[in-house]
């Protein structure tokens, strides 16, 4: 079965960026934008905020060019967005499926896997292995 669109909840998004920023991408990219102060209601670290309009970024990635040569010419910031976390989810899914629990209809996921998604939402394919 292949798997062309998920529907995630604020915390699905939140929980991919986050560990995709804080432990997957860094060994590839680079990040700009990243303000998840602006992901949750007031002080609280506890309630996500469901006002984020739809096209919302939460985050600008890029290829790191102290890493090595960038794969993709010009090497842009890409704006990652809820629709690109999903793209990204269904392609991983899809995939690797390995890489991706769910329990009680919550996804689970950890660095590497929350970085194979935003590989997939800017490249469309796994380029880091």
């Amino acid at each position: 079965m292949r798997i062309l669109s998920v529907e995630l909840e604020p915390k699905d998004v939140v929980d991919i960026v986050h560990n995709a920023i804080e432990g997957g991408i860094n060994y590839w990219g680079e990040c700009k934008g990243y303000k998840w102060s602006e992901w949750y209601v007031g002080d609280s670290l506890s309630e996500l905020r469901t006002d984020l309009p739809e096209d919302y970024v939460y985050v600008y990635v890029r290829e790191d060019e102290d890493q090595g040569d960038p794969t993709r010419d010009p090497n842009t910031w890409v704006p990652i967005r809820k629709e690109d976390v999903a793209r990204g989810l269904a392609l991983a899914l899809a995939k690797h499926p390995h890489l991706y629990t769910a329990r009680d209809n919550e996804l689970d996921t950890d660095a590497t896997g929350a970085e194979v998604v935003i590989q997939y939402a800017i490249f469309g394919e796994l380029v880091y292995g």
